[in-house]
Parts: C-alpha cells; sequence; structure tokens
C-alpha cells in the first residue's frame, strides 16, 4: 500500500486572493509509486458563492472583540480560529480549532469575541475563517499575544543589611534589617550544632565492623604449614 507523503495547497494564478484549495498528493515511502493526485473540496465544485475577508485585526487580546469586515456574501454562519499544525509528521499535539461566538452587524461585517483564555487558545498565531452556508474564506492570520498582568508593580525601597551597602526590594514584603555576620551569628538555640545527631555513633559503628573484621583477617594469613630450618 502507498504511503501518500506530500500535500501542496495550490492556487488559483487568476486570482491571487482566492485559493482553489485543491491537494496535490504524491510520492511514497516506495520508489515504486509514480501516481499523482489531486483533491477538491465539494464546496468549490458546487458553485457556491465564497466568502472573502477584506478586514480584520493582526492581533486581539483575550475576550477582546474581533471586528471583521467580508464581500461576496451576505450571510456568515461561523468564524473559526485554526492554529496552524507542523510543518512535518501527520500528528501535531497543538492543533486545535476554536470557534468563536459572534453577533452580526451587517450585511458585510461580523463583531465576534476572542476566546477568554490560554486555556481555550494558547497565545500564538491562529488562522482566522469564516464561512457561509459551510464555505470557507482565505484565512486571514490573527495572534493572541501573552497575557501580561495588569497590577502594578509594589514600590521598591532601600533596606539596610549590615553587611556590604543596601539591597532594594519592595516595600510590602521588607527584609531583614540586620544580616547574620561571621559564623557566630548563626541561629542555634540548642548548642548542638556541628554534633552527629542521636544514634548516628552507634549505627555507623555496625556497618563499619564487620568490613573492619575482613580486613584484619586478609592481612594475617597465619599459619601456612610450612617452616624452614636453619
Amino acid at each position: 500500500m502507498s504511503m501518500p507523503r506530500r500535500a501542496v495547497s495550490q492556487k488559483d494564478d487568476q486570482h491571487d486572493n482566492i485559493s482553489t484549495e485543491q491537494v496535490l498528493i504524491s510520492g511514497s515511502e516506495t520508489s515504486s509509486e509514480r501516481r499523482v493526485q489531486i483533491w477538491t473540496p465539494d464546496y468549490i465544485l458546487n458553485g457556491k458563492p465564497r466568502p472573502s475577508i477584506t478586514s480584520a485585526p493582526s492581533s486581539v487580546a483575550y475576550s477582546g472583540i474581533i471586528n471583521i469586515s467580508y464581500s461576496n456574501v451576505t450571510v456568515i454562519n461561523r468564524v473559526v480560529l485554526i492554529r496552524p499544525s507542523s510543518a512535518t509528521h501527520g500528528l501535531h499535539f497543538d492543533e486545535r480549532a476554536v470557534v468563536v461566538n459572534c453577533s452580526s452587524s451587517g450585511s458585510t461585517s461580523i463583531a465576534c469575541t476572542a476566546p477568554p483564555n490560554s486555556n481555550i487558545a494558547p497565545p500564538g498565531q491562529y488562522m482566522l475563517f469564516i464561512l457561509s452556508d459551510g464555505v470557507p474564506s482565505v484565512a486571514n492570520y490573527i495572534s493572541l499575544p501573552i497575557a501580561l498582568s495588569s497590577e502594578a508593580a509594589p514600590p521598591l525601597t532601600a533596606i539596610s543589611t549590615g553587611v556590604n551597602g543596601t539591597i532594594t526590594g519592595p516595600t510590602s514584603a521588607p527584609l531583614a534589617a540586620e544580616a547574620p555576620q561571621g559564623p557566630s551569628a548563626i541561629a542555634d538555640p540548642e548548642g548542638t550544632a556541628g554534633e552527629d545527631p542521636p544514634g548516628f555513633a552507634e549505627a555507623a559503628a555496625e556497618l563499619v565492623a564487620p568490613a573492619l573484621s575482613s580486613s584484619n583477617s586478609a592481612s594475617s594469613p597465619g599459619n601456612t604449614g610450612s617452616s624452614t630450618s636453619g
């Protein structure tokens, strides 16, 4: 069985803004495949009018309004954002199609609401399609930027450390006024700094004893059963 390896979208040379959406399929995993197939969507063959996007924003914030102007049709049934797929392989986990909510504002324009957050549509570029009676337009690219926090940063203030100059930090979370200076300043309320935990010496002795016994036996071979007389 031959496996298609290439799918190339063809465009109508006489209409740069109207894609025929034909797909050329050729090649295979074997060298004996010489067939070429061209697939044409049914909406190109049935003669239905195709919507055309005349204007749309290049970026929009989450929950923002997408104002789209169009021509060639009078009714838009659906607006979809499609994440561009990977250029290679047959499966891309970032692929998604998001249908956005819209309200018509006239026969040549429509207002839609962008996805509410990055859980629905991660930041990045999307292809914006409008559909009329099942026939899609040529896509416009639109970006959902990374959402930044609108909260103002807390004011900064200089705090003396008593060591080497000052540290600048937010006033809402002040740093300690005095930093420890030298080993003697290390907090040790129980006076146990540097001591082994309870039971450590006994446990260590039990682990080391067999190794010491084996080492002593190897270094003292004892009587070999032979002697030398002078």
